[in-house]
């Protein structure tokens, strides 16, 4: 059984089998990627974090300024399965809310790819 346990000081991802623990503070969310190879999670301490489960290497990405983390959303047309969603202060096109893709290469977001409702 796959899971996601969120402690005051921890997130535990438990997928095929292996439990990957990490310590980090005022975590907010955590989801998987499409496959459970990957866990992704928003800390107000830490930012936006994506863990390989594999080998539980940790990697910060990067945020733009004038944007705030949403949550996450299920998109299986993207490369992990999983979109994320950010909240533009300038709300571009009218819209405040603004579905954006993982990248692994660089760790980072793509640019806006659809508005979120």
């Amino acid at each position: 059984m796959n899971s996601i346990k969120i402690l005051k000081k921890s997130i535990t991802f438990s997928a095929n089998g292996q439990d990957c623990k990490l310590q980090d503070t005022n975590i907010t969310q955590g989801e998987f990627s499409e496959d459970f190879n990957f866990g992704m999670y928003f800390s107000t301490s830490s930012g936006l974090c994506i863990v390989n489960l594999n080998t539980q290497e940790v990697r910060k990405i990067d945020m733009s300024v004038g944007v705030c983390f949403y949550t996450f959303q299920k998109y299986p047309s993207f490369k992990f399965g999983i979109g994320i969603v950010l909240a533009h202060d300038n709300s571009p096109e009218g819209e405040r809310f603004w579905v954006h893709e993982l990248s692994l290469e660089k760790p980072r977001l793509s640019d806006r790819k659809k508005s979120w409702r």
